[in-house]
């Protein structure tokens, strides 16, 4: 942001209304470039959301069978002591 920064500068130096157009336009797409790139972060960022969900729920389900598994081990050992 530092080159804009600049670039608005030198041309508010002119004091012209071609210039302030100029720094108008750049300020623009300046502002375009960066909703694109937070756009596309913002689809990553999603997409990344979705597959720790997804992992989330699948170790979720394994919890829950080992829990599962203990419980019937659990039960058959005190079948077997008693």
């Amino acid at each position: 942001m530092g080159s804009v920064a600049s670039v608005l500068r030198v041309l508010s130096d002119f004091g012209d209304a071609a210039g302030w157009l100029v720094a108008a336009l750049v300020l623009f797409a300046c502002g375009r470039r960066i909703l694109k790139e937070n756009e596309a972060a913002h689809a990553a960022i999603t997409e990344n959301v979705q597959e720790n969900r997804k992992r989330i729920d699948e170790f979720g389900g394994t919890l829950h069978a080992i829990a599962r598994d203990v419980a019937v081990l659990r039960d058959r050992s005190d079948r077997a002591g008693a």
